[in-house]
């Protein structure tokens, strides 16, 4: 296992291109595949960075030898196993290619065939192998977080093709071999890229086959919200520079955070399995789960920093209403109105510095991420991964279009599998996941309900009491004012003055207490527990007694997807209350 597999937060760049690259530019090609490569290494920082291919001749080859010179590991995905690889290659390029597979570095994965397809029917060129390419190019646009093309331009499409996996992947289609409408490749401002899309870093290459040579340069593709046009951009996009920093950032905050000993402890979901998962299992799922780990660290971090923010508010909100009142209607001192003034500017100058600080946002994000591992673990376990199309769930949402959230789906595509090894699970295997998520989870809902049912219950009561005692002070105000007014407390202070000023205390403290809960989202955070709540009781009531794999499999999927849904949908909510309402353009 190779330094970046055994972190398992890794940026892959895959890569396709043509086997029969003209040679005439051996030293600029390599010069341009260094800079890209070296450009984004020194982009990510301490996030390892690999590239992942299919090591086939011409550029795949020619970029895995660049990789492995500037010490970037190499993921060798093969279309199929190695020995039926091996055909499509003359003795010299496979002596070659079993080189490179051994060299450090190198980690070896292959891609299992087809169910439709037989080893025999591998032993000639025709349908089934093109399948099998066309399944390669499948797995480098599920995982890759860029593609980097050494392509001709050309946008004929054939299956498993360099032009077919670039234009696949661009838009994200989920069919392949298609037309996807592309009519031209024209040169516009990146401002018309969206800044989550898929991007191609571009090298353009000549072909022997079509006897054009042409210098190799280095450009970088996205499309049109269309879908029509390909975009190309001369210079590294700013949204993809933008993603980089962020992955960054997220990476050395939680090291930091370790460092420092200021890391909350966190529960991993390995722990939280009755029993070790299947081997063949653990390493993906040990990655999985650090990234958990590493996101609802930074999630439990930051969620205490904003709580304070808005604790701290609350208070200073109520201390000045106080000595406003108290100003106003007990002792005109200027001590009141000092200290209402120095609460006001210390109130801008905690917001100015909170918002600054983003610590409401990153809470959010980090906790969609924690989510998103969470659902993603068990459904690597349950062996049902590939049946959430996560790029088409986040689109749904919209979610990654928000500031900041741009990154998202590149750090759900940081620990996907490269290629598909999961075996189908036996029921002890299904029996982890019901017991180490269904179950589990089911409870955790249920109890988040009882104990934020039983506090907001409490609140109200509260609350009414304090109603009660505004009105009981305006009938004593209405029927007892000459009388109240007559007690004197001390010195001009009487009874009625006293009274008045409670009584324009309480609903102020009232209103302040109303807002730190909508802040905080009371009701609405209740209202998404009881719909998780049912989503894994359903669950859990589906996956009693005897049921066959199959159906417990697809109960898995299916709550999989409405789980995470549901954390989006939620996540958009507190976005827009706290972050940028709707309203705000």
């Amino acid at each position: 296992m190779t330094k970046a597999e055994a972190q398992g937060f890794t940026f892959i760049v895959g890569v396709t291109g043509h086997r029969d690259l003209i040679t005439d530019n051996d030293a600029v090609l390599a010069e341009r595949i260094d800079t890209l490569l070296t450009g984004l290494s020194v982009a990510l920082g301490p996030v390892p960075l690999a590239i992942a291919c299919g090591m086939a001749d011409g550029a795949d080859r020619i970029v895995a030898c660049r990789a492995l010179e500037l010490g970037i590991a190499v993921h060798a995905v093969l279309p199929m196993p190695k020995q039926h690889y091996l055909r499509d290659f003359s003795p010299a390029s496979a002596k070659e290619l079993k080189l490179l597979l051994a060299r450090d570095g190198v980690s070896l994965h292959e891609i299992p065939l087809h169910a439709d397809t037989t080893p025999q029917a591998l032993a000639r060129a025709g349908p089934a192998r093109d399948r099998q390419y066309g399944l390669l190019g499948d797995y480098l646009q599920r995982r890759s977080n860029l593609m980097l093309g050494l392509w001709d331009g050309n946008v004929e499409r054939l299956e498993g093709g360099t032009a077919d996996v670039l234009l696949s992947y661009l838009h994200g289609q989920e069919r392949r071999g298609e037309d996807a409408g592309i009519s031209s490749l024209r040169l516009v401002e990146d401002a018309t890229i969206p800044p989550a899309a898929n991007l191609v870093a571009w090298i353009e290459v000549g072909r022997q086959s079509a006897q054009d040579p042409r210098p190799p340069g280095l450009s970088y593709l996205g499309a049109t919200p269309d879908a029509r046009t390909l975009v190309r951009m001369e210079e590294m996009p700013g949204a993809l520079k933008q993603r980089l920093a962020a992955l960054r950032a997220h990476y050395e905050e939680y090291d930091r955070l370790k460092e420092s000993g200021q890391a909350p402890p966190v529960r991993g979901l390995l722990d939280g399995l009755p029993r070790k998962p299947p081997a063949s299992l653990q390493p993906i799922l040990a990655h999985i789960d650090a990234e958990y780990q590493r996101a609802d660290g930074l999630a439990v971090h930051n969620q205490k920093r904003s709580d304070r923010i808005f604790k701290i508010f609350g208070l200073m909100a109520g201390a000045m209403g106080l000595f406003f009142l108290l100003y106003a209607k007990i002792a005109a001192l200027k001590v009141f109105l000092i200290a209402y003034l120095m609460l006001f500017a210390s109130g801008y100058i905690i917001f100015r510095m909170a918002k600054k600080s983003h610590w409401f946002s990153r809470h959010l994000i980090d906790r969609v991420i924690a989510e998103s591992m969470r659902v993603n673990f068990y459904m690597v376990l349950a062996g049902v991964n590939d049946r959430i199309n996560m790029r088409r769930l986040v689109s749904l949402t919209g979610i990654e279009n928000f500031s900041g959230f741009a990154w998202l789906f590149d750090v759900m595509r940081m620990v996907q599998p490269l290629a598909s090894d999961s075996q189908a699970p036996n029921m002890k295997t299904l029996g982890l996941v019901k017991k180490g998520w269904i179950d589990d989870q089911s409870a955790y809902f249920q109890s988040k309900i009882q104990s934020l049912s039983h506090s907001h219950h409490r609140l109200e009561r509260i609350k009414y009491g304090l109603l009660a005692l505004s009105i009981i002070g305006v009938v004593a105000l209405l029927l007892f004012k000459h009388h109240l007014a007559s007690v004197a407390l001390t010195g001009d202070l009487d009874l009625k003055t006293v009274m008045v000023f409670l009584m324009g205390l309480l609903p102020l403290w009232l209103g302040i207490w109303e807002a730190y809960q909508s802040k905080m989202a009371m009701r609405e955070l209740l209202w998404q527990y009881r719909i998780q709540a049912d989503h894994f009781r359903r669950a859990a009531e589906q996956t009693k007694g005897d049921v066959p794999a199959e159906k417990f499999q697809c109960v898995i999927a299916d709550l999989g997807e409405h789980s995470l849904f549901g954390t989006y949908l939620w996540t958009i909510h507190r976005y827009h209350r706290e972050v940028e309402p709707p309203s705000a353009g």
